[in-house]
């Protein structure tokens, strides 16, 4: 699985940790200030890119961190925030979609929604067919165009849940359930 983490709420950090701690997956935390920088021309972008996706192509899950922690520390304009968020989200999008053009994961979990929408425009998806909601605020369902099309997908608010919200979707998605309701499709 492909967990992208781009809130900086407290409880998104302790849910990647659990998981960490539990050997589910390998985190790797990218810094935004990195990605606004020359970081893609760089040795840490490809080492980066690289770990990631060598996680993936042997059937590892990996959760993908934002740390923005630098960014949002300074007292900036607010339109002036807005737009580098945007910029470190596009370029976190940037990433994935080459991660993703060649190791398909099983299933994408993305925690933050303004992380949410701009990596799956920067992948071409047109939205998500919802398809179940196991746990209250979280949705399920598959991604509908781009690179990642028919893969499924849940997202999450950054600040909703606690620290196990993370173990239980990737639990769903281990157990088969998410599966079904894909080739229930797929006979239709």
């Amino acid at each position: 699985y492909l967990l992208i983490v781009g809130s900086q709420r407290k409880v998104a950090g302790e849910a990647v940790q659990y998981l960490e701690q539990t050997g589910r997956v390998t985190s790797i935390t990218v810094r935004a200030e990195d990605l606004i920088g020359a970081w893609i021309a760089s040795t840490s972008w490809v080492r980066t890119l690289s770990e990631v996706s060598s996680r993936l192509a042997d059937g590892g899950s990996v959760a993908l961190r934002l740390d923005a922690s630098r960014l949002t520390a300074g007292a900036v304009a607010s339109a002036e925030m807005r737009s580098t968020r945007d910029a470190v989200v596009a370029r976190l999008g940037d990433l994935v979609s080459r991660v993703v053009s060649t190791n398909r994961p099983q299933a994408v979990v993305i925690v933050g929604g303004d992380t949410a929408f701009a990596l799956l425009t920067t992948m071409g998806a047109a939205g998500i067919v919802l398809r179940a909601e196991p746990l209250p605020g979280m949705p399920v369902g598959t991604i509908d165009g781009g690179a990642l099309d028919g893969v499924p997908i849940a997202t999450k608010a950054g600040a909703f849940g606690d620290s196990l919200t993370l173990a239980r979707i990737t639990n769903y998605f281990a157990s088969g359930r998410a599966e079904e309701w894909i080739d229930c499709l797929s006979s239709l």
